[in-house]
């Protein structure tokens, strides 16, 4: 970072935006952690500036050194040893985008130790997330931490193997499908964010944030809880109200940043200005809330509906892509989501051309149409892109009931209908 002063990269000091004292001058000029120009040398942090840039999905101030020591002076928060001050030598690995962390193991098979090790992790997040839930009127800033600390075991898994931390999701045990969906929800921002060159602290972030979005459905009725009930207009205007609820919910809580509470509360807004609670168009959504806006689109659509089977994942991506034209999502959240988990979701089934069938395993870097593939039967990889046996055509899951939709379906019906059908 270059400021008034001088300063250079090396000399920055990368803060959390929740930590900084306000109204204290700055004695260099202060970037985002975009790099951007945030504030001129011998200018003051103010509140309603703080609050402009974490709406605006800023995380971190790169600072210099001297200034670092006076935003931070007062912060009691550094007391508790959660947040503070990090230098850049510190920071380097935390600064790294995932992309440049994850291991690339498209050339292995799954391994049976590391599934059962995601399993365990899994079934532990989704244990301990029921738990929460359980007790969603006598919480503690300690189990809000539990619940924020999660997401880092996940994205460890992420990074170790991110084709197979997506394919053990669905066997994760369901004692709770609202705690199961939270972690999917992780699970699969995580990766999206990957894709989106993230860094950790912001992954973090995100899968924080999944992991907290629906936590306010634990203060309504059972069945609102329940995506394949049918309710009543009624009902759905109170459903329509969990993301202000669990905003409110976290505000007791010190560990639960501003930033949290903005994402969680955004989730369901969509780019058109069509979504809620507050109908707001993406130019006034946080730009994590637009990344989980997607992801809970694909496990709406996946899981069993009103009066319908869960949507098959690749038709279900095909709706996804045709109302992204229409304006429902980020289109760069869209296109990394889409090349994470490919075309033909990792862990769906598919036909092959030699009239096999196979389970889409890994996908291919070079395009996310030709996922990697493992026909039944067989201890080998299909490399679909490369190889003479091709995709046909998606297939139903064997281990559940799913619905195919017709072409003239995708191009005609809007979302909220199949959602509901």
């Amino acid at each position: 970072m270059h400021g008034a002063h001088g300063m250079t990269d090396e000399d920055s000091v990368r803060i959390p935006i929740e930590d900084i004292a306000i109204d204290i001058p700055c004695q260099c000029d202060v970037k985002d952690d975009l790099g951007t120009l945030t504030l001129m040398a011998g200018n003051a942090i103010t509140a309603a500036l703080r609050d402009q840039l974490i709406q605006r999905g800023v995380s971190h101030l790169e600072v210099s050194p001297q200034d670092a020591d006076a935003l931070l002076a007062n912060n009691t928060a550094n007391d508790a040893g959660v947040k503070g001050a990090k230098p850049a030598a510190a920071s380097a690995n935390a600064k790294r985008a995932g992309n440049q962390q994850r291991k690339d193991r498209s050339q292995e098979t799954y391994s049976p130790v590391r599934a059962a090790a995601f399993q365990k992790q899994l079934s532990k997040s989704v244990s301990e997330l029921a738990s929460i839930g359980r007790r969603i009127d006598q919480l503690s800033n300690r189990d809000i931490q539990t619940a924020c600390e999660l997401p880092k075991a996940l994205l460890e898994m992420v990074l170790d193997d991110c084709d197979q931390s997506i394919a053990s999701i669905d066997s994760a045990n369901e004692q709770d499908n609202l705690a199961h969906r939270c972690a999917q929800m992780s699970m699969l921002a995580i990766n999206t964010g990957i894709e989106m060159e993230f860094d950790s602290d912001r992954l973090e972030l995100l899968g924080q944030s999944g992991l907290l979005h629906d936590f306010g459905l634990y203060r309504l009725a059972p069945e609102l809880r329940d995506p394949s009930a049918i309710l009543t207009s009624a009902q759905q205007d109170e459903y329509r109200r969990h993301p202000n609820i669990t905003q409110d919910l976290l505000k007791k809580f010190t560990i639960a940043s501003d930033e949290i509470r903005v994402i969680v509360s955004q989730v369901h807004e969509r780019p058109d200005g069509q979504g809620y609670p507050r109908g707001l168009r993406s130019n006034l959504t946080h730009p994590l809330a637009n990344v989980l806006s997607v992801v809970d689109g694909y496990l709406s659509l996946t899981e069993p509906g009103p009066n319908r089977d869960p949507i098959q994942a690749h038709d279900a991506l095909v709706v996804m892509l045709h109302e992204g034209t229409r304006g429902r999502y980020d289109s760069k959240a869209l296109r990394a989501f889409l090349t994470q988990i490919t075309l033909f979701p990792i862990g769906s089934r598919v036909l092959l051309n030699d009239d096999c069938e196979a389970t889409v395993m890994r996908r291919d870097a070079a395009h996310y149409a030709t996922p990697i593939v493992q026909a039944d039967g067989s201890d080998e990889f299909v490399f679909t892109r490369t190889d003479s046996r091709k995709i046909r055509r998606p297939a139903v899951s064997q281990k559940r009931p799913e619905k195919r939709l017709l072409t003239d379906q995708i191009s005609r019906v809007m979302m909220e209908e199949l959602i509901a059908a």
